[in-house]
């Protein structure tokens, strides 16, 4: 999610900000960047992170996350209200994976 928010560059950025303890997930500190997040849930960088320059610029950018993420730049927060829809996944080859895994 913080990658769809738009709050890294790569998914591998996300992960590894999350394992730094950069984000805080309904008030407390997320250091498992595979938490499973509900409608809901807040998610915003911990005071401690907010000067990182990282975030720079933050609160001049345009909102470009998805319909299912309520982003909020100037407070570095944003909030799931939604789930994901199929459209908005990445394909996936599942046969691929099946032919793999039947071996």
């Amino acid at each position: 999610a913080i990658f769809r928010a738009g709050f890294a560059d790569s998914r591998s950025q996300a992960r590894q900000m999350v394992n730094h303890g950069i984000f805080r997930v309904n008030g407390k500190r997320a250091t498992i960047a595979s938490i499973q997040l509900k409608i809901g849930d807040k998610i915003e960088v911990r005071k401690n992170s907010l000067d990182s320059p990282m975030f720079d610029g933050f609160n001049k950018k345009k909102d470009a996350s998805p319909k299912w993420i309520k982003a909020d730049y100037s407070k570095l927060s944003f909030e799931v209200v939604g789930n994901p829809e199929a459209s908005e996944c990445e394909k996936i080859d599942t046969q691929t994976i099946v032919e793999f895994y039947s071996r």
